[in-house]
C-alpha cells in the first residue's frame, strides 16, 4: 500500500490485489500508513521481548484505533 501511495516505479507483489490496494492506498496518507507499520512491529518486538501476546496484541490495536 505505501507503494502505491508514494507512486514508487515498482511491480506489486501481489498485482491479483492491485484493485483493493489502489482504493486502501487512496483512502489512506502514507503517513497513516508507516503509523500502522510501526504500530505492528512494536507488537512483534514485544512477544520478542516476551510480553504476553495478548497485552502486546492489545496495544498494537489500541495504537491502530488511534491511527
Amino acid at each position: 500500500m505505501l507503494v502505491v501511495q508514494l507512486g514508487a516505479a515498482v511491480e506489486l507483489v501481489n498485482v491479483d490485489l492491485a484493485g483493493p490496494v489502489q482504493r486502501l492506498a487512496q483512502a489512506s496518507a502514507p503517513e497513516a500508513t508507516l503509523r500502522r507499520i510501526e504500530a505492528v512491529l512494536a507488537c512483534r518486538d514485544a512477544v520478542d521481548l516476551n510480553v504476553a501476546p495478548l497485552l502486546a496484541v492489545e496495544a498494537m490495536a489500541l495504537a491502530l484505533h488511534r491511527g
